[in-house]
């Protein structure tokens, strides 16, 4: 793309018109307001014809993990209002490659904000290394889903008025779901978490109240006729209401160590081998506890990619377990061994968990296994289609806890 066109292109030297056009900017938008605009740029249509920078930041924000926002400006760079032309590839190449440890890994956004359109700026080697930090990010970094959360469904209601489009209507009522989902999880917290400690009950209960909340599926999208109020929208939604991760991971050690243990606190479970690096012809084992009784699924991701259902399978559909047990994989009524051979690499066994039953894979026998036929990206949404049942008086909507864990091991070919 040339300076004549093309989202932020700059126009050099700048016309008495588009100077004009730039003052009119300047008096219409507040100094912390951005909005980056196209070649075709209407001034006097700024939301229609413009992006407002706020809206792909809260975007990416939504979104779990590391997100890397590359923006074509050509020649104006600086969509981040920094210098121009000062760029740390060092800092960029480190943000990339980094990854967060922990339970809940908080949103990163990296903005390589510099123009792109000069050599002098980004050497080809430079555009190397942060080509290989963007596949090492992607590649290293987990899929990141809550270690705790409350799967609930909600129904949200609008109605269009005088003064809304459908789109605005709909937005509302989606809005309005959600926020009745978060309120049941909230609820559900409440009536299930008694823990001795107040304190730690107080942050529990202040983490779920300051959650995210993720759709799973869309139940019900429909429009009606209201006589009074006339078209109308209707949405049920089932989403993951995950609690403030700040708040998680601020909590102590001991704090979440009696989590992990403690029944009267929300659903928490744990997977672990009896070690992290294996041989060929090794044998592993498998180990899983959950500090209450919950539903659920041991996934293993090989290391070529193809993914299988431990438990349940064909031979031991044990899919319910108790609180505070350790169980072992495999034992029991398994017919297989885990005796380790080629493919070797990388590998990754998940305990998907819920106080109800966890949403089914897609499956066929393998043998004494189940083979999944869901893409590996697909399985921890497909775990969360939970069936979802009303436990009483005062739920206002159904709702569940949710409990995921995971440990990665290594295979090698020698000892």
């Amino acid at each position: 793309m040339d300076g004549t066109g093309g989202y932020g292109a700059a126009i050099s030297p700048l016309s008495p018109h588009r100077l004009q056009q730039t003052a009119m900017v300047a008096q219409l938008l507040p100094p912390v307001v951005s909005i980056i605009l196209p070649q075709n740029a209407d001034t006097e249509k700024l939301k229609r014809t413009g992006v407002a920078f706020s809206d792909i930041k809260n975007t990416l924000a939504s979104l779990a993990g590391k997100a890397v926002l590359f923006v074509d400006t050509c020649h104006s760079g600086n969509v981040m209002g920094t210098r121009r032309g000062v760029a740390d590839i060092n800092a960029v190449v480190n943000e990339l490659a980094s990854t967060e440890k922990g339970t809940f890994s908080q949103h990163q956004l990296s903005f390589c904000q510099s123009s792109l359109h000069k050599s002098s700026i980004f050497g080809g080697h430079d555009m190397k290394r942060i080509i290989l930090a963007v596949i090492l990010a992607c590649m290293t970094a987990t899929t990141l889903h809550a270690g705790q959360s409350v799967i609930a469904e909600g129904e949200g209601y609008a109605c269009m008025g005088d003064d809304k489009s459908r789109k605005v209507t709909e937005s509302a009522a989606t809005a309005d779901a959600k926020r009745n989902a978060a309120e049941s999880a909230v609820t559900l917290i409440k009536s299930e978490t008694h823990v001795k400690d107040a304190m730690l009950e107080k942050d529990l209960l202040s983490a779920y109240t300051k959650a995210q909340v993720r759709v799973v599926q869309e139940m019900i999208k429909e429009w009606y006729k209201d006589q009074g109020l006339g078209d109308c929208y209707r949405v049920k939604l089932k989403v993951e209401v995950v609690p403030d991760g700040k708040a998680m991971v601020g909590l102590s050690k001991r704090d979440r160590d009696e989590l992990e243990s403690d029944p009267a606190a929300p659903l928490s479970v744990r997977i672990w081998t009896d070690r992290k690096e294996y041989g060929a012809s090794e044998k592993m084992r498998v180990y899983l506890k959950g500090n209450k009784p919950f539903y659920g699924k041991v996934v293993y991701k090989q290391a070529d990619g193809s993914v299988v259902q431990l438990l349940p399978n064909p031979y031991r559909k044990q899919h319910y377990f108790n609180g505070g047990v350790v169980y072992e994989l495999p034992s029991g009524e398994d017919r297989f061994d885990m005796e380790v051979t080629a493919p070797f690499g990388s590998e990754t066994l998940t305990l998907y968990a819920s106080t109800a039953p966890t949403g089914n894979l897609d499956v066929r026998p393998s043998g004494p296994v189940f083979s999944v036929t869901n893409h590996a990206a697909d399985v921890p949404l497909a775990t969360r289609g939970i069936k979802l049942t009303r436990k009483g008086e005062g739920m206002g909507q159904a709702a569940a806890e949710f409990a995921e864990a995971g440990v990665t091991v290594a295979t090698k070919a020698g000892h």
